[in-house]
């Protein structure tokens, strides 16, 4: 067992403390993707207009 302070081992945090962080973390996770995403698909939209295109 490592000896990293845990929030989910850690008796004297409350759960629902707990699910707060862990909700926190996920919505930062799920922004930051969408970011991520949101760039990459640009990126994709404009790679696919400079392509000729093969459809007839």
């Amino acid at each position: 067992m490592s000896r990293e302070p845990s929030i989910i081992h850690n008796p004297s945090t409350s759960e629902p403390e707990a699910l707060k962080v862990l909700a926190k973390v996920i919505l930062q996770n799920q922004s930051n993707d969408e970011i991520i995403s949101d760039d990459e698909a640009r990126r994709r939209r404009e790679q696919l207009n400079r392509r000729p295109s093969y459809r007839i």
